[in-house]
């Protein structure tokens, strides 16, 4: 039995709480066929260089936890979505599927964030090439000739001090621009726009001004808001955003693949948008 993380806990709860899809799938379109026996090898040799992600997800209906799970890791040759933690999958918490020449990967949100998940997938695209291609070089990519560092499955939050928050004060709320309030709008009947962009231009956009895709759809979401609302004719309140940032910086363990992240809530400067 293993228990869920001070780290993850929060992402774990509150994702089953609103009752949503915790799920992250991958896709991967190779140069050629996907050869689904090599794929199976290097599905294998994952599994073993990340030993700690080999665990099925139980519940009492009160308390979450994981259990070791000794089952392969399931490769399906499918391309729709699938069920983690469930029979099809080995009751795993991540899994791999394949279909012509993509490669999916499906892993559960709650035991890796976006920065471990790739190290995982690193991990799988090296042994798939290297079977495929004959790829030597695993520079920056964790094999099994590396050793299994504790600082992987370390949960820094753990080893934080104790802090007794019922005498602290609680932190003031900043001033924020309001739609209704500031702006004069009124909630009206819900609708769902999807605005197309092409890929590859918004991410050679996003390369170029040193954002990360995230940070520039909030930036635009923002300056959309912003000049539907009138918020930039003189209002006080600034329009605020909250971003989630890795903190593997701040928490030493470069090597962690748990949630190592942090909300930084930042004003969304007028001459930035």
């Amino acid at each position: 039995m293993k228990d869920i993380t001070l780290g993850d806990i929060l992402h774990v709860y509150g994702s089953f709480g609103l009752q949503m899809d915790y799920t992250v799938r991958l896709c991967l379109r190779m140069a050629d066929a996907v050869d689904g026996d090599i794929l199976r090898d290097a599905v294998e040799n994952t599994q073993k260089r990340y030993p700690y992600l080999s665990v099925r997800m139980r519940s009492d209906g009160q308390k979450l936890w994981y259990e070791e799970n000794d089952a392969p890791v399931a490769l399906l040759h499918m391309a729709e979505r699938i069920s983690l933690n469930a029979s099809e999958t080995n009751y795993h918490v991540w899994a791999v599927c394949w279909w012509e020449d993509f490669i999916y990967f499906d892993i559960y949100h709650g035991i890796a964030d976006g920065t471990g998940m790739y190290m995982v997938l690193s991990t799988l695209l090296y042994y798939y090439c290297r079977g495929r291609y004959g790829v030597m070089d695993h520079s920056g990519v964790r094999t099994l000739d590396d050793p299994i560092e504790p600082e992987e499955s370390a949960d820094p939050m753990e080893s934080l001090p104790q802090i007794d928050l019922s005498k602290l004060p609680a932190p003031a709320m900043p001033e924020v621009f309001s739609l209704t309030a500031d702006g004069g709008m009124s909630p009206g009947e819900q609708e769902l726009w999807d605005v197309a962009i092409a890929e590859d231009a918004f991410l050679r956009f996003t390369s170029a001004n040193d954002a990360s895709p995230g940070t520039m759809v909030s930036l635009l979401l923002a300056r959309g808001g912003q000049t539907l609302s009138g918020a930039e004719e003189g209002h006080p309140q600034l329009l605020r955003h909250e971003r989630e940032t890795d903190a593997r910086r701040a928490a030493h363990p470069s090597q962690l693949r748990q949630l190592c992240d942090a909300a930084l809530q930042r004003p969304h400067p007028r001459d930035a948008l």
